[in-house]
């Protein structure tokens, strides 16, 4: 099985590690502090064999304890996160550097594409600095630098790191579908050869045997809960012949569809030129998503983006309604959202997660501030349930999230003014039985409406939307 080596620099923030932790500690000094790489320039290189030098950078105490053998901690995608980037910032090679972001934009772009959650693993070994090469006098403590008087292979010990993430700490969902890309498994481990992946989903069926790049799924029962998904993966050594198993824990937290329901199919309501084939027709996309191949060799499937100022549209019909219209149209309209972290189910976090308050970190989506559903700092009404109101009324809800969530606010009101009367009024969703449209938007998204529906109204548009 070919593996790949991408480890890469990223912009590294000493303040998201946790913990300093170093072999040797001569090292914890101010003028290995204030720049690492620039107080062990002066080491031979050679003599690591390895282009890893995990001393280059401060590193979490974590990277030790994911070794997948007696040291198996389990790891969240912030974890990952802040390892993964202490590996690339350490590794002299910065050719061969796949940007974290690329790794997020991937993982993004499968989900919205096709609603499969990619795991990525790295599993890297890497060299560090012993205490008894500088206390043998092989290396020498300076004021500014660390002297290579007559150091060896012996002077670092070996250490190996494998950890997994799925790039979210939230799921949604009593299904999930995943997927192993061959593309974002991270090796420089030549001795060994893959022989499989075994998966246990934490739904207490045990392992499956999965395939790389091929789709799996796991059911789970239809209750909320933290879940600690397994990755096992058999090496056979290239000398010796030897079978290894070694262990990644990841864990995240998923809400049930009792909680957060399942979406309705989306009605066929956009032409064939302007419409996304999902695996599952959840969402639309208003006007269009567009493909292309992204520029690293290590992606090799087409990565789904989207053009300006697109709308993602997810549809919650209510439950008698068995047409292919709306009935009691009630919209939501997203509000301020920069980067579009915000969708029907979640607000996601990106790596800077880690230095946020615990009060910023709200993880709620459209479905459950409409829903009412208490804030990390507000936990009153915390069973207003307005969603399944509005539904058991008769209420067809729609989310309209803007993908450019910060954008330029007329451009997006007029994204929204287009939606409303081509897709909204128009022959698939409307009929002679559709009622006048609610329509809601909180913050800037009653901006948008406020704009959308004046420039209708300035044009005598008809916009079907209750006064």
């Amino acid at each position: 099985m070919k593996k790949c080596f991408a480890l890469g620099l990223v912009l590294y923030s000493i303040a998201s590690v946790a913990q300093w932790e170093n072999s040797a500690n001569v090292l914890q000094n101010d003028a290995y502090h204030a720049d690492p790489k620039g107080y062990l320039s002066q080491l031979d290189s050679s003599k690591t064999k390895s282009s890893l030098l995990i001393d280059r950078v401060p590193f979490d105490t974590l990277l030790l304890n994911v070794n997948g053998r007696e040291r198996v901690t389990s790891v969240d995608y912030n974890d990952w996160y802040t390892m993964y980037s202490a590996l690339k910032f350490a590794n002299s090679d910065s050719s061969l550097l796949p940007p974290f972001k690329v790794l997020q934009l991937y993982s993004k772009s499968k989900y919205i594409s096709e609603h499969v959650n990619v795991i990525a693993v790295f599993d890297c070994q890497f060299k560090r600095i012993t205490q008894q090469a500088l206390e043998n006098g092989k290396l020498v403590p300076e004021k500014n630098k660390l002297n290579d008087i007559k150091a060896d292979s012996s002077c670092y010990s070996t250490e190996r790191a494998l950890a997994a993430t799925c790039f979210t700490s939230n799921f949604f969902g009593d299904a999930l579908h995943f997927v192993f890309p061959s593309s974002l498994y991270f090796s420089n481990n030549v001795s060994d050869e893959l022989i499989s992946i075994d998966i246990d989903g934490g739904n207490g069926r045990g392992f499956q045997n999965v395939f790389i790049n091929q789709e799996f799924t796991v059911n789970y029962e239809n209750i909320s809960s933290y879940i600690e998904l397994i990755v096992k993966m058999v090496f056979k050594n290239r000398s010796s012949g030897q079978i290894e198993n070694l262990y990644m824990r990841t864990s995240f937290y998923r809400q049930s569809d009792v909680n957060v329901p399942v979406l309705s199919a989306a009605p066929k309501s956009l032409g064939a030129e302007n419409s996304v084939a999902l695996k599952v027709s959840l969402e639309q996309y208003y006007p269009y998503l567009q493909y292309y191949q992204a520029p690293y060799p290590f992606i090799l499937d087409p990565v789904v983006v989207s053009p300006q100022y697109t709308l993602q549209v997810s549809y919650l019909m209510a439950p008698k309604n068995n047409s292919t219209k709306l009935r009691r149209p009630f919209i939501m309209v997203d509000g301020f959202d920069p980067k579009d972290q915000r969708d029907y189910r979640e607000t996601r976090h990106d790596e800077a997660d880690s230095k946020l308050l615990p009060y910023e970190r709200d993880h709620r989506g459209l479905f459950h501030y409409l829903n009412g559903d208490p804030s990390p700092w507000y936990h009153q009404n915390s069973d207003a349930n307005f969603v399944a109101d509005l539904r058991n009324y008769g209420y067809d809800i729609v989310f309209i999230n803007f993908m450019y969530g910060d954008g330029d606010v007329n451009t997006n009101a007029e994204l929204l003014r287009g939606f409303i009367k081509e897709v909204l009024n128009g022959v698939n969703f409307r009929d002679n039985q559709t009622e006048e449209m609610i329509l809601v938007g909180p913050s800037m998204g009653g901006l948008i409406t406020r704009i959308a529906l004046t420039t209708m109204e300035q044009n005598r548009e008809e916009h079907f939307v209750k006064s």
